[in-house]
């Protein structure tokens, strides 16, 4: 590869590590879910590893097809720009409903009963990853495309690297923030929790809009 496809790399590492860090939807959903309902650390590895993979995957496959198909790079990054109003008020919905559940979930009389059971775990990931599938990874359609003079293996290599950076990032943003989200769960009333995670998952969304 040439001098121009390596500093294309070195562009989508740093690229990929700064969209994830400056995208609180990126980890703080998985902290506030993490610590709410008692995920263990390597449960919380596997969670964020498919978030991330199901995010960065979704825009490669568009990607890749717009490529093959000789789609304008403009026409994708409108629907890319429409995936991200989508996946943003799906968050804020998702955010919402988990805050109504924890209002209701004061009220019940088996507070001893474990947040898994009043609340199937399925149903936690599929919202989630509703978000992430939907939400895109903005950058990253662009720089396939710019990889493409370098024939599928540039395009290959930037999809990749895009990919396991961001991973990455998020794992290790995730758990830094899960540590400091353990420590105040203790000064936290159980109850209240729930409540609090969901408006934090929330106004991360709402945040995102201006972002």
């Amino acid at each position: 590869m040439s001098h121009g496809y390596n500093a294309l790399l070195l562009s989508t590492a740093a690229i990929a590590f700064l969209h994830a860090v400056m995208g609180p939807d990126h980890y703080v959903p998985f902290i506030a879910l993490a610590s709410t309902r008692r995920w263990s650390r390597k449960f919380l590895s596997f969670v964020t590893v498919v978030g991330a993979l199901l995010h960065a995957g979704s825009s490669v496959v568009l990607g890749a097809l717009g490529i093959l198909g000789g789609i304008a790079l403009t026409r994708l990054e409108v629907f890319e720009a429409l995936r991200g109003d989508a996946g943003r008020i799906l968050l804020v919905a998702f955010g919402l409903a988990y805050m109504a559940w924890g209002l209701m979930r004061r009220r019940h009389r088996h507070a001893h009963v474990k947040p898994e059971t009043l609340v199937r775990r399925t149903t936690v990931f599929w919202s989630l990853y509703a978000v992430f599938v939907l939400g895109p990874c903005e950058p990253l359609v662009p720089l396939m495309f710019a990889a493409s003079s370098w024939q599928w293996q540039g395009v290959a290599g930037v999809a990749l690297l895009f990919t396991a950076v961001t991973l990455a990032t998020m794992l290790v943003m995730v758990h830094a923030g899960d540590s400091v989200a353990r420590r105040w769960s203790f000064m936290m009333s159980e109850r209240l929790a729930h409540v609090m995670a969901g408006g934090i998952i929330a106004a991360t969304g709402v945040a995102l809009w201006w972002i």
